[in-house]
C-alpha cells in the first residue's frame, strides 16, 4: 500500500503556524478510511467545515473578509462550490486585476 502524505502533521504547515502566529490550517478528508496512516484531523468536505461552528471554535469567532485570507485547492466542484459559499459571505476571489481573500488551486 502506497504511503500517503498526512497534511495535518507535515512539517511545513508547522513551521507556518509557528512564525505566522494568525495563520491557521484545516485539513479536511472526505475519504479517511482511504488515508495511510490514519487521519486524525478533520473529516467530511470543507463546505461541511465552513458552515459549522468549527472555525468559530478554534478561533473564539467566525472569519471575515476584513481579517481572513482563504486559500482553496483541490477537486475544481469543491472549489467552485467553496469559493460561492465564500462570496455570499462577502469574500472576493482574488485576481490580477482585483485583489481579493479567496484563492484557488483547482485540478484533478
Amino acid at each position: 500500500m502506497k504511503r500517503r502524505r498526512n497534511w495535518s502533521t507535515d512539517s511545513g504547515t508547522r513551521f507556518s503556524e509557528r512564525a505566522w502566529p494568525r495563520f491557521s490550517y484545516f485539513p479536511v478528508v472526505s475519504r479517511p478510511e482511504e488515508e495511510d496512516p490514519p487521519w486524525t484531523a478533520h473529516r467530511g468536505y470543507v463546505q461541511d467545515l465552513w458552515t459549522s461552528d468549527a472555525l468559530e471554535r478554534a478561533w473564539g469567532r467566525m472569519p471575515t473578509p476584513g481579517d481572513t485570507h482563504v486559500f482553496l485547492c483541490g477537486n475544481p466542484f469543491m472549489v467552485d462550490v467553496m469559493a460561492g459559499l465564500l462570496k455570499s459571505s462577502g469574500y472576493r476571489e482574488h485576481t490580477h486585476r482585483s485583489p481579493g481573500e479567496i484563492h484557488v488551486e483547482r485540478y484533478w
